[in-house]
């Protein structure tokens, strides 16, 4: 993966849209790019799961277990 897109890690969309063309530039086509990046995500999702990290499960049962409030992000 491009160093462009792993800089794009954390942010939202809109930042992400400036990296992008900031880099590619003004032509690239983002809007379409992004469309077929989220097929792509969807068709992976729906054949192999969300994947999970080792541990999570047992970190949000302890967790749950402590009564502490859980917010989970992917």
């Amino acid at each position: 993966m491009s160093k462009v897109f792993y800089s794009c890690i954390g942010t939202n969309a809109i930042a992400t849209k400036e990296i992008v063309c900031g880099h590619y530039g003004e032509a690239f086509p983002y809007e379409e790019f992004r469309a077929q990046s989220a097929r792509l995500f969807q068709e992976k999702v729906q054949k192999y799961g969300m994947p999970i990290k080792p541990g999570v499960k047992e970190l949000l049962a302890f967790l749950k277990e402590k009564g502490a409030k859980i917010g989970l992000a992917s």
